[in-house]
């Protein structure tokens, strides 16, 4: 019996160490991806940012500016450089990427943007949440053809304590 369980938990340990392998190499390519973006919006350069992108790739900014192939996405980001990623550091962490099918990957990550203009025309850090879809172009390069940048709003304050109920408010009988 002991013999029996040793073997299955060897064997779960292999699947699951095989697994972690397999998924770590999308997460690594998407992690390459994302610094060749974060470097284009250090510099300021929307071109080499749009040119990690696929030619027919969609991009929908935080504001709903949309873009629809490179050309139009290099123009969005040139819009977002120019305005509210002035001059902020920009860094791109993979959370987690998993293979939808073959060569197709569904990537979240983190866009943290130092000294990003905040809504009310002050610098801030910005922590954006980022979906993105990920395929292999013909030469075998990842590139991006879809992404979902977005904040999550700051949670609501607490509920505070309902009212204590009232007693009914006696009535004259007449």
């Amino acid at each position: 019996m002991i013999r029996l369980l040793s073997s299955v938990a060897l064997a779960l340990a292999l699947a699951l160490s095989a697994s972690t392998i397999a998924s770590a190499a999308p997460a690594d390519d998407a992690g390459a991806v994302l610094k060749t973006l974060a470097d284009a919006f250090n510099k300021g350069d929307a071109k080499a940012g749009a040119a990690v992108f696929a030619e027919d790739a969609d991009l929908i900014n935080p504001a709903g500016v949309t873009g629809k192939g490179r050309a139009a996405i290099e123009k969005v980001m040139a819009g977002d450089m120019a305005g509210i990623v002035k001059g902020a550091t920009t860094k791109f962490s993979v959370e987690t990427a998993r293979e939808l099918a073959p060569n197709v990957w569904l990537v979240d990550a983190t866009h943290e943007a130092q000294n990003m203009m905040g809504p009310d025309g002050k610098p801030m850090t910005g922590k954006l949440h980022v979906v993105f879809v990920m395929t292999k172009a013909k030469d075998g390069k990842l590139q991006i053809s879809a992404a979902r940048p977005y904040m999550f709003l700051p949670a609501p304050p607490a509920a505070s304590k309902p009212p204590a109920p009232t007693k009914p408010v006696p009535t004259k009988k007449g």
